[in-house]
């Protein structure tokens, strides 16, 4: 949750826990609503709105703070959670401050 930027292994923190990965996943899953990647793209997205938000950063600067391949994947990621790309969030945004 804190290091939207770090690779995250998944399995790993599952075996950390002692348990397989299905089984955390599918805990995880129950928990919280919604799978451990869903959520923490999710989370990622999120941030970037916080970051858009505040307007200093490029959408490739988040993108890299973020942990996204490249900006392309950021953007197209974005979209599917938010529903606007980057661009069109920011316009959004823009218009309706005070």
């Amino acid at each position: 949750e804190a290091d939207h930027g770090r690779a995250v292994d998944l399995r790993k923190l599952a075996r950390s826990f002692g348990m397989s990965y299905e089984t955390f996943r599918k805990s995880f899953a129950r928990q919280v609503g919604l799978p451990p990647a869903r959520y923490r793209l999710a989370r990622q997205i999120d941030r970037a709105c916080t970051l858009m938000r505040r307007g200093r950063l490029s959408d490739k600067e988040i993108a890299a703070e973020l942990g996204f391949c490249d900006e392309f994947h950021f953007s197209r990621r974005f979209k599917q959670i938010v529903g606007l790309s980057p661009r069109a969030f920011r316009r959004a945004q823009s218009t309706a401050a005070p």
